[in-house]
Parts: C-alpha cells; structure tokens; sequence
C-alpha cells in the first residue's frame, strides 16, 4: 500500500498539488490523506478514480504504477470509469466470474498487461 502513496505523492509534487488541495476536492477532513498513509483507514480504496482525476492519471497507475502516467484522451477514462461502475455493480459472487471471462478475452487480443 506504500507504493500507491509513494506514487501519489510523487504525482503531487510534480504537479504541486497539496493534500490540502486533495483533501478539499474529495470533500474530506484534513487528517483523511495522513490516516490512510498511515494504514489506520482504508476507505481511500472508494476515492481512487477522483483522486486520479484529481491527479490526471489512470486509477490503474495509482494502482499498479503500470499505466501510461497521462490520460490520452476523454474518451479512455470515460470507458475506465463505465467499466469500474458496472463491475461494482455486479453481485460479488459474480465478480470472479467476470474477471476469469475477461482474463481470457484479453488473453486472446496477445496484449501485454
């Protein structure tokens, strides 16, 4: 989890953004950023997509640190997110299913992840 910080505050200062600046944009209390680096709340999991868009980067960068840094354009992240929303929506149990079905299909396109 300390690399998802790490890239976030690297995003920060390289595009001079302060906490409290993503604190405001995320509607939170001053402590939320320092509480979730500090491991004692993880609900910064449910933030992910604003706070990428906060950074101009992909959630999956923040993630996994493996995405191109810059959006490209609109169109990419409005995907991402119809993707994220509708996974979320989906039962639980289903979830599994779903990533086994898309595992395969991009598997199939011989892409690198």
């Amino acid at each position: 989890m300390n690399e998802i910080f790490d890239r976030i505050d690297q995003l920060m200062i390289s595009k001079k953004k302060k906490k409290k600046d993503l604190n405001d944009y995320l509607g939170l209390t001053h402590s939320s950023y320092n509480n979730w680096k500090l491991g004692t709340n993880e609900s910064f999991l449910k933030y992910i997509d604003k706070i990428a868009e906060f950074l101009n980067v992909s959630p999956n960068y923040l993630l996994r640190g493996t995405d191109d840094i810059i959006l490209d354009d609109n169109k990419q992240k409005q995907n991402e997110t119809k993707l994220l929303r509708l996974f979320r929506s989906i039962p639980e149990h289903e979830a599994d299913r779903l990533l086994i079905i898309v595992d395969a299909f991009v598997s199939s396109l011989d892409v690198r992840v």
